[in-house]
């Protein structure tokens, strides 16, 4: 797979934890309402801005973003959940994914000498273990 297809794979992935973060901030109810209602909001806004950068390096790659049409949105988590545990789960896992991604696409960008994506994923990666360490630790 070239670095741009994986690229375009990440923002996908990207795109739906974006919703992911965004459905839970919407729909969250309970105790702690307003501090979750925040939290999961600055997630999505991080997550947003990472998309774009990501789509820069596509662009500046000379490549064109591409949108999956099938993208999930959604169908991969259980939308009725309530329970906060089962919901920073949920994001969890989809974190998990994310990490996992990004350094296989960091490993392909080194062996390829695209430094500057890698560099770029680098940061990206960092943002998504700050946040996985978030939810792990509020989680506890």
């Amino acid at each position: 797979m070239s670095i741009t297809s994986s690229l375009n794979a990440l923002i996908n992935l990207l795109l739906n934890q974006y919703y992911i973060y965004k459905f839970f901030q919407w729909n969250f109810e309970g105790e702690d309402f307003y501090s979750y209602h925040q939290f999961f909001a600055s997630h999505a806004i991080m997550i947003l801005e990472s998309q774009d950068l990501i789509a820069e390096q596509v662009r500046i790659l000379q490549a064109k973003v591409i949108l999956e049409p099938e993208l999930t949105l959604l169908n991969d988590i259980d939308t009725n959940q309530k329970n906060l545990h089962g919901i920073l789960n949920l994001i969890s896992t989809q974190h998990d994914k994310i990490i996992e991604e990004t350094n296989e696409i960091i490993k392909l960008a080194n062996f390829s000498e695209d430094f500057v994506t890698a560099d770029l994923l680098t940061q990206q990666l960092e943002m998504q273990q700050k946040m996985l360490w978030f939810i792990q630790s509020t989680d506890k």
